[in-house]
Formats: structure tokens, sequence, C-alpha cells
């Protein structure tokens, strides 16, 4: 009985349940699938609603997803991290989705203040955190709005502020979901979508033919092997980290910003112990891409369903209108930023672009690559590996953003409000600018057209 307690297991499977009753029902529904709602968001939007965050009919530890959502976020790095390259790609689109994401971070944070202070001048007093949550909740992820809105709760009088950040975070995901299914259904009926990918003729319908390497006689089975260098590289991170946070003693904000910010040594580790692999072996791939394919899927979908089932609805309270009116006015302009930059910026499937980036500036990785099996089932296509690699660069190009302006937007609530903020605006403002100008030269957004969403020609 005692393998039983704590609740973590049951947690578990009854999330496995709620997953396989979920795929029976879209399978059985007549028209269910015409509506390509991933499955793993409906599950996860099933266990919100049943568990603690939301009608409280089951007994579930919401700890558990969180725990998924922040280590899957690093494995789907790390198992992308070790794959072969790509034969003959340049790197304009992973240098595109590079300035990309710190570009439309920095309109998130500004639109979010802008908002606060309106709300603090028409409605009620208002701290700029709750703009600042724009960004951190949405393109950071929830560990890093807890984070910071817990350390702004010490320092600069951010009344529930780690709350405030999982709340936002928590529209972000429900946004991804709904808006972001409505962005494929609009991008097909207008003719955005990108056209198919090759399939192999001599698969059967509905299945994709691929080759298999045979372990030999007592060797690990190849989906073990590969699964368990994953494991490698990650404990290899979590060293590195401890070691680090030993190092940073003492300075409790950069070390919470250090582990929320694992995927990046996590990836860049990854890369590392590829190219080493390589240059011992002479160019021998250190993992096997189709084992490291299916690993990758299995952990998006588990963290994609985990990420919504580990909302709590039940601490909204009283600021439930302030934030749903940042988090709606936030997502439509993430939305139409993301469909005018990816038809500009990426000149293969950019759709495909723009879905995985709308995910991921509104959730995390996972729940981007969720969206974007929608448009790219198997996860074969260019806009995998560009928003992986390019998610890494764009950490540089988003410093300004999260350590210098939005510190500074908060750090003067009480007297000398609003000026800190404002300023904090007009540095976003001009580092915007600075952006688009660096992008055509790093990247290949091209800003012709300005004025039409998704023109035909470039």
């Amino acid at each position: 009985m005692q393998f039983w307690e704590g609740g973590g297991v049951v947690t578990l499977l009854v999330a496995a349940l709620v997953m396989v009753l979920v795929r029976g029902l879209a399978r059985s529904i007549p028209g269910w699938r015409q509506l390509a709602v991933p499955d793993v968001m409906l599950a996860g939007a099933a266990i919100l609603a049943l568990g603690p965050g939301g009608f409280g009919l089951i007994p579930l530890e919401t700890g558990i997803f969180e725990s998924l959502v922040y280590h899957g976020l690093a494995l789907v790095y790390i198992a992308m991290g070790l794959s072969s390259p790509e034969e003959g790609k340049g790197g304009s689109g992973s240098r595109s989705v590079a300035v990309m994401h710190p570009f439309i971070t920095a309109m998130q944070a500004f639109v979010g203040l802008a908002l606060a202070l309106g709300w603090g001048m028409a409605v009620a007093s208002l701290h700029p955190g709750f703009g600042a949550m724009l960004p951190l909740g949405f393109s950071q992820g929830p560990g890093q709005a807890l984070a910071l809105g817990n350390a702004w709760e010490e320092k600069f009088g951010m009344v529930d502020g780690g709350q405030v950040g999982l709340m936002v975070a928590a529209a972000g995901y429900a946004w991804c979901c709904v808006l972001g299914v409505g962005l494929y259904h609009l991008g097909r009926t207008l003719g955005w979508s990108d056209p198919p990918l090759p399939v192999d003729p001599d698969a059967a319908p509905g299945t994709t033919r691929v080759s298999l390497p045979t372990s030999a006689p007592g060797e690990l089975e190849g989906f073990t092997s590969n699964a368990a260098l994953v494991g490698m590289v990650y404990l290899a991170t979590w060293g590195l980290l401890t070691g680090l946070s030993a190092a940073l003693a003492g300075k409790e904000q950069l070390v919470a910003m250090i582990w929320g910010f694992h995927w990046i040594i996590g990836l860049l580790l990854a890369l590392g112990v590829r190219a080493a692999f390589g240059a011992a072996t002479k160019g021998r791939p250190i993992g096997n891409d189709v084992y490291l394919g299916l690993f990758t899927g299995l952990v998006v979908d588990l963290t994609a369903m985990s990420a919504i089932a580990a909302v709590r609805f039940d601490v909204v309270g009283k600021y439930l209108p302030p934030v749903i009116l940042i988090a709606t006015v936030g997502v439509v302009i993430t939305a139409a930023l993301c469909l005018w930059t990816a038809r500009r910026a990426f000149e293969e499937r950019p759709f495909s672009h723009a879905l995985v980036m709308f995910g991921t500036l509104t959730g995390t990785l996972p729940t981007g690559l969720a969206l974007l099996r929608l448009e790219d089932p198997e996860l074969k296509g260019p806009a995998v590996r560009n928003a992986v690699m390019g998610l890494s660069q764009s950490v540089l190009f988003g410093i300004p953003t999260v350590l210098i302006f939005l510190p500074m937007s908060v750090r003067g609530w009480g007297a000398d409000y609003p000026g800190p903020t404002l300023q904090a605006m007009g540095a976003l403002a001009v580092w915007m600018v600075i952006l688009l100008v660096i992008w055509p030269r790093y990247g290949q957004l091209k800003l012709s057209k300005p004025t039409q969403l998704w023109p035909k020609e470039l």
C-alpha cells in the first residue's frame, strides 16, 4: 500500500485514462476530427475541469503536472539538440526566430504596461507588475512569471505577485488552445496553410514508414538507449545548475532565473555532446533520429497536457477583471504579430512557423509544438528545428526586456509612479525599432507590403 501513497502514481494513471478516453471520443464522434482540436489539449482541459483547479471531483496532485511542464521543456530541447542537423539548411530560419520571439515579447511588455497604466487611470489603482506579467506569463512561461512575481512582492510591493504571474500564464495557455485552433482553421479557410509535406509512396494510407534499427542480442532497446542518452545530458544540466547556484549564493532572484532557463543549459550541453561525439567518431551520430523523434513526441504530448492541467483557477478572485483585459488584448496582438511577421520572415512553410510561434509566445515550446502538429503531424518540417534552435539564440536579444525594462517598470511603484513605467515603455519602443533594424540583416525579414496581414506574394 505504501507504494501508492503520495498520490503521484494515481495522478499519472488518471491522466493516462483521460487521454485514452479523449482519443476514443475524438474518433467516435462524427465530425469531431474536422474541428482539429489537439487531443492532448482536450485531455488537459478535462483534467483541469475535474481536478482541484476546477470542480474538484478528482483529488489529483497538480504539483505533478507542474513538474512535468518544467522538466518536459528541457527534455524536448535536449532531444532536439542531440538529433542530427539538417543537411544543406542555412540558419536564416532559426535566426529569424531568434529575433521574432524577443520582438513580440517586447511588444507584449509595452502593451501590458500601457493597459495596466490605463486601468489605473480609468478604474482603480493597479500595480504595473500586472502589465509586466503579460510577457512573463505568455512568452517566458509560468516558471519565470512565478519567480519574478514572488521577487517583486518583496522588493516592489506587488501583492500576490507570484499568483498573478501564474494567472496570466494560465490565461495564456487557455488562449493558446482556443485561439490557436481558431488560427489553424482560419489559415485553412483563407488559403494560408502550407502545402502537405512529402509522404512515402510505399507507406500505407494514414501511416508513416520509418526504419527502426534492430538491437543486437543483449543490447538496450533503441528507444531505451536514446531516452537514457537524453537523461544523461539532463543529469549533467542539473549538476551544472547546482554548481552555479552554489557560486551565486545569496542572489536569490538570479538563482531562480537560471533555474527557470534550465532548458537553454540543457540544449547547449546537448549540442556540445553531439559535436564532441561526432568529432571523436568522424561524423557518426550520437543517437538515432527516429527514436529521438519518438521520445520528443511523447514528451511534447505529456507536457502540453500537463501545462493545461496544472492551472489553478481557484486562486483568481479579485484579480480576474484586469487579468482578463490584459490577457485578451495581449493575445490578439500576439496572434496578429505572429501572422504578420511569419509571412515575411520565413520563405519555407510560413504558416507552420506562425502556429508554433503563437503557441510558444502564449505558453511554452511544447504547446507551440502541439499546435504545429495540426499542420505538421509528424513534426518533420523546418519549423520544429527553427523554433528549437532559434529560441536558444533569442535569449541574448531578450535580455534587455526581461532583465532591464520590466524591472525598471515596477521599481518606481509608489511615490515615483508612473515615471519609471513610462521610461520603461519608451525604452521598449526604442528596443523594438532596433530589433526591426537588426532582423532583416540577421534573419530574413522582408518589410514589404506593411498594411497586409498575409500578402499572397512578397
